[in-house]
């Protein structure tokens, strides 16, 4: 049996997960019982869920930061019904607790070169960094340090819980639970905090076109009356089968009258991950630059892409943006996109 080394990180992950699988938090846990983590060494805000209370997928989730806590609070509201691809947008990390079959080889080797080997359905923990725009994979050891650590703060928090469902909330409407530390040189002291989460961060996306195409772009004859614009995460990734793997941003403009695809094109996600939609403006007249025309109007549902070509306009006064409730005919090009895609994936 391999060494168990007590400094390991990944040894210390893997047994806080057997910690937590063997306490069985989600028997009076649900998903929406949330609270944060703060690390001590770095600041960053995790958002604890616990996930099994069916006893179908049983796994600990941590949504990293404002952004992690937002797309977990949008899937709680059902956002994934409609976009399920939302799900590899949402920062996070994970352990979940599989069948050996599940496992890949590097996921088995990873258990058994600590010396831990587990038996039955649901027994082994596998672990999962989810990072905006790319396919789920190991987590680094930095990610591998931050989920142990939230993890053994959960053994904490839901031994309380299950005697005191009152815990999680503080005096003010959002003050939530926050288990902070203490001290020097990892001699942490953990105690209860009550907080709202930290605010957004001022991230301003960059957004970057080519004067000349502009002046191109508007000599062009309006011959389309309105097209509609979709641009999201297109859930099938891309790259090599051993490594890391992208899922693109996928930019649609659809005629709105006749339902027809005016252009295509997809991006590589950037890091941040929102500045990948600082890209959009740029491909979106790349893409009327070939087609020979440029439409009446652009109309775009609200949210991230809105808010970049509403930005745009504001210095192309040919380029009118209109925001409306939904965009069927993008959608609908989008869908049939995805579904032909994935059946010749098969």
């Amino acid at each position: 049996m391999a060494e168990r080394r007590d400094d390991d990180v990944w040894v210390r992950l893997i047994r806080a997960a057997v910690r937590i699988k063997e306490l069985a938090p989600w028997r009076w846990m649900d998903e929406a019982q949330v609270f944060g983590v703060v690390d001590p060494e770095t600041g960053e805000h995790g958002y604890v869920s616990v996930m099994g209370t069916q006893g179908q997928h049983l796994a600990v989730a941590v949504y990293r930061g404002p952004v992690g806590l937002l797309g977990f609070s949008r899937m709680q509201a059902g956002e994934l019904e409609e976009r399920p691809e939302l799900f590899f947008e949402i920062p996070q990390l994970q352990v979940s607790f599989e069948d050996r079959s599940i496992l890949s080889r590097q996921d088995w080797e990873l258990l058994r070169h600590r010396g831990f080997r587990f038996r039955g359905r649901q027994a082994w923990p596998l672990f999962r960094a989810y990072r905006p725009g790319w396919e789920p994979c190991l987590p680094d050891e930095a990610e591998a340090r931050f989920l142990a650590l939230a993890v053994e703060q959960l053994f904490d928090v839901a031994t309380r819980l299950e005697q005191d469902p009152t815990i999680l909330f503080g005096p003010a409407p959002d003050a939530l639970l926050h288990r902070v530390a203490r001290g020097r040189g990892g001699a942490w002291r953990w105690s209860d905090r009550y907080m709202p989460p930290p605010e957004f961060p001022d991230t301003r996306i960059p957004i970057a076109i080519e004067g000349s195409l502009v002046e191109h772009v508007e000599g062009l004859p309006v011959g389309i009356g309105c097209v509609e614009v979709e641009a999201g995460l297109a859930p099938l990734p891309v790259g090599p089968r051993r490594g890391e793997r992208f899922f693109p941003v996928m930019l649609l403009v659809a005629d709105e009258r006749t339902g027809a695809v005016v252009h295509m094109e997809t991006l590589e996600p950037m890091e941040p991950y929102e500045y990948t939609f600082g890209e959009i403006p740029q491909a979106l007249l790349e893409g009327f630059a070939r087609a020979g025309q440029r439409p009446r109007a652009v109309r775009v549902r609200p949210g991230l892409v809105a808010g970049v070509l509403k930005a745009v306009e504001q210095g192309i006064p040919w380029l009118r943006v209109e925001v409306v409730p939904a965009v069927p005919a993008a959608q609908a090009a989008r869908e049939s996109l995805l579904a032909f895609l994935e059946e010749e994936r098969r």
